[in-house]
């Protein structure tokens, strides 16, 4: 029977001070499946394209489905802002040796929102509340070509509710993973298709590439990624793990860092099998 890997990840993201309030609960509907996934993967600056080694792989890089042996269960959870609150979940499954599937839940949520001026009247004193929400759910499918070559791909549903406006995507991306032996490659091609549904808005689903490297040292893990996200400029996004005390396959305690043009991030991680916790403090 396969072991079951739980991972309870506590994320705690602060001094925000380079997003405004509405890049947190504005923007386009799938905003948020841009802001990153996995309390290891975010204390490493982001990377994660050819490391992700549990359910996370199918939000990363579908294509790495195949190297994650066992069935994993993931979670995380924060609050942006002090006000909004994101948490995911996710689970992948592996089907034989060469074939594996994710699902991944992303959700955030604001509530207590003041209403003003419903009757296109300025007011100080607030006429109602109401809540804005984000959801989306991803189902990941990833197929080893041979012991060295993986491809993958991700159908994901995003929705996105402000007070009396409702509007959706469903996209569809690609990933593959290659293994060089010390070094290994992958990436993703992200919104292939992309179809808007409900209210009309203006945003704009376009053609992404991500790339990522990532090479094992002894006790050192390093990774580099080049991607755009958040419809910004491309960027860099460079970490490392150190794996501290590693007693065989029973405890394991890693020390992670990492950077990128938005912030600097720490974290470790400490794995009790079949229990992994993570923990990332972001800087931006």
């Amino acid at each position: 029977m396969k072991t079951i890997r739980l991972g309870l990840i506590s994320l705690i993201i602060a001094s925000i001070g380079l997003f405004s309030f509405s890049e947190i609960i504005g923007g386009y509907t799938a905003d948020y499946l841009d802001y990153g996934v996995g309390a290891r993967y975010l204390a490493m600056g982001g990377v994660g394209r050819t490391i992700a080694t549990d359910a996370n792989a199918g939000y990363w890089n579908p294509a790495l489905l195949p190297q994650v042996s066992d069935v994993s269960l993931s979670g995380m959870t924060t609050t942006l802002m002090g006000m909004t609150k994101y948490n995911q979940m996710a689970v992948s499954i592996p089907l034989n040796e060469n074939d594996a599937i994710a699902g991944t839940y992303i959700g955030l949520n604001v509530d207590g929102m003041e209403l003003h001026g419903i009757n296109y009247e300025p007011t100080t004193t607030p006429e109602g509340y109401f809540s804005t929400q984000k959801n989306a759910l991803m189902f990941s499918y990833g197929h080893k070509m041979n012991p060295n070559f993986n491809v993958g791909v991700t159908a994901k549903y995003g929705n996105r509710n402000v007070y009396n406006s409702q509007d959706s995507v469903f996209a569809v991306d690609a990933g593959t993973y290659i293994n060089f032996g010390a070094i290994q490659c992958g990436g993703t091609v992200r919104n292939l298709f992309a179809v808007k549904m409900g209210d009309q808005t203006d945003d704009n689903y376009e053609l992404d590439f991500d790339l990522g490297a990532s090479a094992q040292m002894n006790a050192f893990l390093f990774s580099f990624d080049v991607a755009r996200i958040m419809r910004k400029n491309t960027s860099f996004y460079l970490g490392a793990e150190y794996s501290a005390i590693s007693i065989k396959d029973s405890f394991d305690l890693k020390f992670r860092g990492g950077i990128n043009p938005n912030e600097l991030s720490v974290g470790l991680g400490i794995q009790t099998t079949p229990v992994f916790f993570d923990y990332a403090f972001m800087i931006r």
